[in-house]
């Protein structure tokens, strides 16, 4: 079972080290001012944008530290920065 975890958390930390280096230059479909090598895209109007890496400690486990970045999404006429805002508190029956 413990290994399984460690597995599974070694999994996620690689998928989420080698995100950056995803390239997608043969996609015209990127949003005005964004290089190829910053851009992942998901579908046709949905992507993300990594930023720069910020220099963050090595946490405790030595995972490659996070990605940083914002989605965007396609209208009809332009491309739109997503941002996501947690609620004031939860649902009402959630006390």
């Amino acid at each position: 079972m413990k290994s399984t975890l460690v597995s599974g958390a070694l999994l996620v930390a690689a998928a989420l080290a080698l995100a950056p280096f995803v390239r997608s230059e043969n996609v015209p479909n990127r949003p005005p001012g964004v290089g190829a090598d910053a851009w992942i895209q998901l579908n046709d109007k949905l992507g993300f944008v990594v930023t720069p890496e910020t220099k963050l400690s090595v946490n405790a486990l030595l995972l490659a530290p996070p990605v940083s970045g914002y989605f965007m999404i396609r209208g009809a006429s332009r491309w739109s920065r997503v941002v996501l805002v947690e609620p004031a508190r939860g649902p009402a029956d959630a006390g």
